[in-house]
């Protein structure tokens, strides 16, 4: 790319801008970004000139990428709940809902890789949870009402190693997970 008064240069994105005589005016911007992971613009998606991007480790961009998964797990969830209706009747979808926010808001907080739900005729949330090498299955059981302390079950693998089977109530689950995590640099902040 050339070098001119309308070139950026930055660490992660190269962008030159150029008028074109388009209808109604206007020009065009080239941009070759170099970064190493992964970067998805969206349909519609601006980018201001001069705008600096988030560094893909940055607190923001995994702020951005919890947020993300929040979204795809409260979507996930309030399908599987019209789906399944029968296995949650004694409880509001605004009950499960804010029960399903607890414990999917408390392990986001370890930044997952990849996380997904599935609800079971035992009334309860199942998440899968993949951290570098570590795989958490953890059991969220709906059973309990928004002021009663709810119960779960969590094990956790390094690999093919099992780490933790543990049963209790949600912030004692909680709790254990965390002593075992934080050998590998993992834990859950809010229970710490």
């Amino acid at each position: 790319m050339h070098s001119n008064s309308n070139d950026i240069q930055h660490p992660l994105i190269k962008a030159s801008l150029s008028n074109l005589p388009l209808y109604g005016g206007g020009f065009s911007i080239n941009i070759e970004a170099t970064v190493s992971g992964y970067i998805q613009f969206e349909p519609n998606t601006r980018l201001m000139i001069g705008q600096q991007m988030p560094d893909l480790k940055s607190d923001s961009a995994q702020d951005y990428n919890n947020t993300r998964q929040f979204i795809k797990l409260d979507q996930a969830f309030r399908k599987l709940l019209k789906e399944y209706p029968e296995d949650f009747r004694d409880k509001t979808n605004y009950e499960l809902t804010e029960l399903m926010k607890l414990s999917a808001d408390a392990l986001l907080k370890i930044f997952p890789d990849k996380i997904s739900l599935q609800l079971t005729e035992e009334g309860c949330i199942f998440y899968t949870i993949k951290k570098n090498n570590i795989t958490i299955f953890f059991s969220h059981y709906l059973t309990a009402n928004l002021n009663d302390l709810d119960e779960s079950i969590i094990t956790i693998y390094e690999g093919e190693n099992n780490l933790l089977n543990y049963a209790g109530e949600l912030w004692q689950t909680i709790n254990e997970a965390n002593k075992i995590l934080r050998s590998f640099n993992i834990a859950i902040p809010e229970f710490v």
